[in-house]
């Protein structure tokens, strides 16, 4: 039988300045990560509430279930956003954890993934109601309209880039469970 002593090698516990220095460069590579997150729902957030302005301002929009459904989506969007820019601007603010990790990363991997498809299932049945609409009526609320369902698409832009990085996350996640 060994002696414990045997086994205890000073590479084991000593942490050198590289390994500080590694932590600290991985520290700050999440915080980056974080904050890009928060500013890309943040640009959702407010391309969604814009598109959301734009379509209520259209007062027959709710004919159109393609268009009711774009005006549904985009509402989802928004307090999805708006929850999750509060979490995160607090825990970036203050250096508060407000939601676990555990918890954190799977509901940002599954919101951003189903909200970004959502906002382009969306996108595409606007997209076709607007082609429809465009063939029978001309005028400014078709344009209006049209702006909405594109400023979808950009919303699904902000929101699936802020989907990759929750994927990654998420997988850097499983990987060390």
């Amino acid at each position: 039988m060994s002696h414990p002593a045997a086994a205890w090698t000073p590479e084991k516990h000593f942490v050198g300045a590289v390994d500080v220095e590694a932590g600290a460069a991985r520290n700050e590579c999440w915080v980056k990560k974080k904050a890009m997150v928060l500013v890309l729902r943040a640009s959702a957030l407010l391309i969604s509430f814009i598109s959301f302005c734009v379509m209520v301002s259209v007062s027959d929009f709710t004919n159109y279930p393609a268009l009711s459904y774009v005006f549904a989506i985009t509402l989802v969007v928004i307090v999805y956003a708006t929850v999750f820019v509060g979490i995160h601007g607090h825990e970036v603010r203050t250096g508060e954890v407000v939601i676990s990790s555990k918890v954190a990363v799977w509901m940002n991997f599954l919101g951003d993934q189903l909200l970004a498809l959502m906002l382009l299932s969306a996108g595409s049945a606007g997209a076709e109601a607007v082609t429809a609409l465009r063939q029978e009526y001309m005028g400014p609320g078709v344009d209006k309209v049209t702006a909405s369902v594109a400023m979808t698409f950009i919303t699904f832009a902000a929101l699936e880039a802020a989907a990759l990085i929750s994927t990654y996350n998420f997988s850097v996640y499983i990987s060390k469970s």
